[in-house]
């Protein structure tokens, strides 16, 4: 389901090749290798990935255990299991930590968030990972929290305030986020 690339891109960037060579390039690709290949259903469908630090962040998404795509072995591991449809878990990899390239799952766990969040966005600020998904609410009667805020420093998540319910022309403008 996910597989993990590294590309090398020079910095600063060459000028662009002369169209012989782009054509030579189009015509015979260098193929790309992944350092991570996750396996379909042992983790959640739509999960986010954050970078911070040196470490990619997985989280967030919905687990799926009716996909017809499921790898065999994992459909044999889930079938005794009850998978909790919004997972909390947090997984990570280390880019900074030399990792053969494998077909398989060596992501570890991490601090997991308070709540699981369906369609997560992510990103970083002030060294904090931000997470706000769009999980439904059961009619605010278990009402789950949208937005919350991971401290690496404290090893802590933080249930923020939902941001306002917004739609697709609304433009945030000067707005701070909050932590506890």
């Amino acid at each position: 389901m996910y597989s993990l690339y590294e590309v090398d891109v020079p910095i600063p960037l060459p000028s662009p090749p002369s169209k012989a060579v782009q054509d030579d390039r189009i015509s015979n690709p260098k193929s790309l290798s992944p350092i991570l290949q996750l396996k379909t259903g042992k983790y959640t469908d739509g999960m986010c990935c954050v970078p911070l630090g040196s470490i990619l962040y997985f989280l967030g998404g919905e687990m799926n255990i009716d996909n017809p795509y499921i790898d065999e072995d994992v459909k044999k591991e889930l079938k005794n299991v009850e998978p909790d449809v919004l997972p909390k878990v947090v997984y990570i990899f280390d880019l900074a930590i030399d990792h053969e390239v494998k077909d398989n799952d060596d992501l570890l766990t991490s601090t997991p968030m308070n709540y699981g969040k369906a369609i997560p966005l992510a990103f970083v600020a002030d060294e904090k990972i931000y997470v706000i998904g769009s999980t439904i609410r059961d009619l605010e009667v278990n009402r789950i929290p949208y937005f919350e805020m991971f401290d690496p420093k404290v090893d802590k998540w933080f249930v923020l305030k939902d941001p306002p319910e917004i739609n697709v022309n609304t433009i945030w403008v000067g707005q701070q986020l909050g932590g506890p």
